[in-house]
Order: structure tokens, then sequence, then C-alpha cells
């Protein structure tokens, strides 16, 4: 499993609680929404619409599934790490294969992969 990473956005400078919204999963696995129902109410499809909002929108956290608080920075070195050929084959072994094997047939159709070739998932994952 990979760690889990979220946007929370105007968090309490007191408790650092606010709305929150999934980024990612090991800057691999991307968050979509396609309903404006993201981040600011954005509809987000690809890297690059989650790119946008974290560098030019301000008042929000980027926090991991365990609270800590990480830098803009962290996340942009993290993503930029995984060139496109790895992008492709990670699309290509996982997303595919759950395809092929019919596992979770109704999430699986929630997945695509966008121009830069990021995996996205317009739905929850864990």
């Amino acid at each position: 499993m990979g760690m889990n990473y979220y946007i929370i956005v105007d968090p309490c400078g007191c408790c650092g609680r606010g709305e929150k919204y999934h980024l990612c999963r090991s800057f691999r696995t991307f968050r979509g929404y396609t309903y404006n129902n993201g981040p600011f109410g954005a509809s987000i499809r690809s890297w690059a619409d989650w790119e946008s909002i974290l560098t030019t929108r301000t008042g929000y956290a980027l926090v991991d599934e365990e609270g800590v608080e990480h830098p803009l920075s962290y996340a942009l070195e993290r993503v930029a790490a995984h060139d496109r050929k790895w992008r492709d084959l990670y699309w290509r072994d996982h997303v595919d294969s759950m395809r092929r094997s019919g596992w979770y047939p109704e999430s699986v159709r929630r997945w695509w992969q966008d121009a830069d070739g990021y995996t996205i998932h317009d739905g929850e994952f864990f």
C-alpha cells in the first residue's frame, strides 16, 4: 500500500481541520473530481488541473494520511520523479490488469489516464 495525501482547504489555525479532499496515493494515482466538487469548487480531470490548483491557490495545507503536513515543493518533486515511461507502465500493469481480471468492474470504469500519462480515478480509493 502507498501513502495517501490530502488537501485541507482553509485549515483552522488551532486544530488544522478544514474541508478535506483526497489528492493522491503515493503520487501515482490521483483523485479526480468531475462535477465541480473538488477543492475550491473545481472540476479535476488531470494532474495539470491539480498542479494549477496547488500552484495558484492559497489557503490550503497538504497533509499525508498520518496528519503530517508537507510543503508544496515535496508534492511537485515527487510527481516530477515519475517520468512518462514509468507512468505508462504503471497504467498498463495496474489498471489494465484490473480491467482484464474483471475486478471491481463498476469502479474500474471510473479510471482514466490523462494526456500526460497520470492515472486518475473519479471516486474514493484507499
